[in-house]
């Protein structure tokens, strides 16, 4: 009976700090490295914290185009977090210059505008990362 007291007082006082409880703060994201590899094109975006692991991924929205695929890590050494998404090399080709490039945590079905305008208020997942031209491809 004690334990159960305590868990409700503890839910209680959990309820009324939903915000600080358990937040964990999210990586912002920056460009990185975009290299070609064979048929594939691995586009680094970096943060100073590790990109959070949880239910949701990431997804890079270049225009109006997704990618979902990609791998994280964490450099302990230098306390940074890495994203790569993998896209292949013909649908790279096939993104047009100066289209805006996001990341979201979670899927958003949403156009470039939506998201440039969830970026302009601190939408908390979604993370403007510049605009799109194919020389940034690193040789």
């Amino acid at each position: 009976m004690k334990k159960l007291a305590f868990l409700i007082i503890v839910a209680a006082i959990l309820g009324l700090y939903p915000g600080t409880a358990f937040s964990q703060k999210t990586a912002s994201a920056h460009m990185g490295k975009v290299t070609e590899a064979g048929n594939i094109i691995e586009f680094t975006l970096t943060s100073a914290k590790p990109f959070i692991f949880g239910n949701n991924r990431y997804v890079l929205h270049i225009g109006d185009k997704v990618f979902f695929r990609n791998r994280q890590s964490y450099d302990e050494s230098t306390l940074e977090g890495s994203l790569t998404f993998m896209i292949d090399k013909s649908d790279f080709d096939a993104l047009e210059t100066g289209r805006g490039i996001y990341l979201t945590y979670g899927y958003a079905d949403e156009k470039e505008q939506a998201l440039e305008e969830f970026s302009k208020n601190n939408f908390p997942t979604c993370w403007p990362l510049g605009k799109f031209s194919k020389d940034i491809l690193t040789k």
